[in-house]
């Protein structure tokens, strides 16, 4: 073989290689964007100068994160941490483990699953397990994902066999798992990043905010209504704490991520 077409062997196997590796980058697989924040957006967390309303909740904190220590590994599996350090889904959801714990008994003891399974959404909507995740919620990703090619590889979570009372029993009873919930959160991450794909962030840790308070307010929410509630401290009491101090949800996620994550 001559060095001319040794040269042009060379360049077509290049091109090849970089074709297909555009397409992994663009797979179902692989609809995460890379997060890696950087230390001087952690240094700059969000809050002001002097504000030390967040060190009140030190505590609840360290409890949650006691939480995620004792389910480190399926953690971790679900979330694919150990295959590519990817915090973000984690961050997103971890104030709710505060809430979940504050608010655990309480709020299981008030639920009345059947009148979601009989009615729907519109009869009844509850929060449930560690990450605090509504049935609405599960229903609005479910049909993200349907319309959505580029989220194909989640399609798997789309519950649509039986009738509507079976499928609404069989996603109540998905939220009562701690896998399922992961799995939710992680799928969470890449559905945010296709709904959001038309947006530019300064930093990860502004992503981080972003992405957070879309979780907690409600992701398919317009966009200048979640930019908004990024500051509003209604957290983790909401209207019932107007006479406590409270923090925004993404001011959590942000603390979590810039002071815990080197710890898991």
């Amino acid at each position: 073989m001559n060095k001319s077409i040794k040269k042009t062997v060379f360049i077509f196997s290049i091109s090849v290689l970089a074709f297909f590796g555009v397409l992994r980058l663009f797979s179902d697989k692989n609809v995460i964007r890379e997060f890696s924040p950087d230390l001087t957006d952690c240094a700059e967390s969000g809050l002001k100068p002097g504000d030390n309303v967040i060190s009140l909740y030190n505590d609840d904190i360290s409890e949650a994160f006691d939480f995620v220590k004792t389910n480190e590994f399926i953690i971790k599996k679900e979330l694919k941490i150990n295959n590519g350090g990817r915090l973000e889904a984690l961050a997103i959801v971890f104030p709710e483990i505060i809430r979940w714990n504050f608010f655990q008994d309480l709020l299981e003891a008030g639920i009345d699953e059947s009148l979601y399974v009989k009615g729907g959404r519109q009869i009844a909507d509850f929060s449930l397990g560690p990450f605090q995740m509504k049935p609405s919620f599960i229903e609005d990703m479910e049909d993200f994902i349907v319309t959505h090619q580029s989220l194909a590889g989640f399609r798997y979570l789309v519950i649509n066999r039986g009738t509507d009372e079976d499928c609404r029993k069989e996603r109540i009873e998905r939220l009562k798992s701690l896998e399922w919930q992961l799995k939710y959160a992680y799928a969470f991450l890449n559905v945010a990043n296709v709904r959001f794909r038309n947006l530019s962030f300064n930093s990860d840790i502004e992503r981080l905010r972003f992405y957070s308070t879309a979780y907690n307010y409600g992701f398919m929410r317009p966009v200048k209504d979640i930019q908004a509630w990024q500051s509003v401290r209604k957290f983790p009491y909401g209207s019932m704490g107007l006479t406590k101090k409270q923090v925004s949800y993404a001011e959590i996620s942000v603390n979590f991520l810039c002071n815990f994550s080197n710890k898991f």
